[in-house]
């Protein structure tokens, strides 16, 4: 499976400059992407190694785009606050769904309607996959 990451890698660098090929490779890389995503839908089903491998071809093959943000106030923020951090209308993520005790997890509303990529680093406190950049708050800092 490693060896897929670093194929694509290859293909892509060598059809660089053909752009109606570019196009084609991209469209491969963003199917492979989106069905690595699916996987993560059964994730809490998997075996341990199973996880470990499907992490190491997410970490090769899909952009690290999004961040896992903590939020620093003493007070909650603010709904505007939120939105710019998640980069829209928010969504408040049931604690049935993530791994922190005593926090909120806020993630974009339609972060999977608009395409946002996978949260690789929020996959590892929530049992679901968010997209977007994801902000938690903690203790005081919750909402109310």
């Amino acid at each position: 499976m490693v060896q897929v990451g670093i194929l694509i890698k290859q293909k892509r660098l060598k059809m660089k400059d053909k752009k109606d090929n570019f196009w084609i490779v991209a469209e491969r890389e963003s199917t492979i992407i989106k069905l690595i995503e699916d996987l993560y839908w059964d994730y809490d089903r998997m075996s341990e190694s199973g996880k470990e491998t499907l992490d190491k071809i997410m970490n090769l093959i899909a952009p690290e785009n999004t961040k896992v943000i903590y939020w620093e106030g003493k007070e909650p923020p603010t709904l505007e606050e939120a939105q710019k951090i998640v980069g829209g209308n928010i969504e408040l993520v049931s604690n049935h769904y993530h791994k922190i005790k005593d926090a909120d997890i806020i993630v974009n509303e339609e972060g999977l309607i608009t395409g946002l990529d996978l949260n690789v680093s929020a996959f590892k406190i929530c049992k679901i996959p968010l997209m977007g950049n994801v902000l938690v708050l903690k203790g005081k800092q919750r909402l109310k």
